[in-house]
């Protein structure tokens, strides 16, 4: 089996979202300053100190993100493969530094890899982007965690902890659909778009402009400031990530065991966190819209016999391979 060397990287994709932020405000300021002075009056900045922690970005960046939630424009922001490919390597590479950092392996070879490759087989053909995405990678890293995730592009990551979380094939089918997913429905570029919004939104010319006008401006920076996608977003993905694993023969409901497993690592985030600070719905909220889709599929199309694998995980062979009895 061999591993993959984990080196420090240069500059993340994290680091170029900041540098703008701080270049954008001190755009602000500046102009502000200008204008005052032009007017023959003192500067009026925002009085940051009675901004509201709890509705900072309502207050500062736009109620709803402003421009850069404008479905519309974003669907014609186009990101190259190319592109794509670029920012894919910069967020695999942030992962790599995470696991440097707590001194794990990651490796793109053995048995659990080909296994994983294997059941991402079943799960593509339902993507409505799969001819973009013909080559998935696949990488198994040694955390104890129960995470997975993909990077744009292709890379998927999946952690020890969560081949135990899992319990059986099916659970794992939804884990990796619901990762795929992000990548069918975009999720992963989103960043990118709002990204070259914002771009377009300070390269243009600022006569003509108010301070407020100009403080609006600042909410298309809203979302560089989170992850790529937040609660919702994340329920898409289980959705799609339980009808996949219900389509392919296997029952969904065995993704019950991965949400347990979240709540025993403490994974699932406070209940006092601010509604947009939360990047996943709790656990329960999941089993409750896993319940809900699971219903309307029986009623869509009814299986008489739903597959779990427990023993297929355990040997590392998919049901493809060998089907147990249950």
């Amino acid at each position: 089996m061999s591993t993959i060397r984990l080196r420090p990287v240069r500059e993340s994709w994290g680091h170029y979202v900041w540098r703008f932020a701080v270049e954008a405000i001190a755009l602000v300021v500046a102009w502000l300053a200008a204008v005052s002075a032009a007017a023959g009056q003192q500067p009026r900045l925002p009085n940051f100190q009675q901004l509201n922690p709890d509705k900072f970005f309502e207050q500062f960046f736009g109620a709803k993100g402003g421009e850069l939630n404008d479905e519309a424009r974003l669907a014609k922001v186009e990101i190259s493969w190319d592109e794509e490919q670029r920012l894919g390597q910069q967020t695999f590479d942030e992962f790599k530094q995470r696991l440097l950092a707590r001194k794990e392996t990651l490796t793109d070879r053995g048995k659990e890899v080909e296994y994983l490759q294997k059941l991402t087989g079943v799960i593509r053909p339902q993507m409505q982007q799969a001819a973009r995405y013909r080559q998935l990678k696949v990488f198994v890293t040694s955390w104890t965690k129960p995470e997975a995730m993909v990077s744009p592009g292709g890379k998927l990551i999946v952690t020890q902890g969560m081949l135990e979380a899992c319990g059986s094939e099916a659970a794992l089918v939804g884990v990796l659909g619901h990762e795929l997913s992000h990548l069918d429905r975009g999720h992963l570029l989103r960043r990118m778009k709002q990204w070259k919004l914002a771009q377009q939104q300070f390269s243009q010319p600022v006569a003509g402009f108010s301070p407020d006008k100009l403080l609006g401006t600042m909410s298309t920076m809203q979302q560089l400031f989170r992850r790529p996608f937040g609660p919702s977003e994340e329920l898409d993905a289980d959705t799609d990530g339980i009808t996949w694993t219900y389509r392919a023969g296997y029952d969904p409901r065995a993704l019950t065991d991965v949400y347990t497993a979240f709540e025993k690592h403490g994974m699932d985030q406070p209940d006092f966190l601010p509604a947009f600070l939360r990047t996943h719905p709790p656990s329960a909220e999941r089993r409750e819209n896993l319940h809900a889709t699971l219903e309307k599929l029986q009623a869509a199309g009814p299986e008489a016999k739903l597959y779990l694998g427990r023993e297929n995980l355990a040997r590392r062979l998919t049901r493809q391979q060998r089907e147990f009895a249950e």
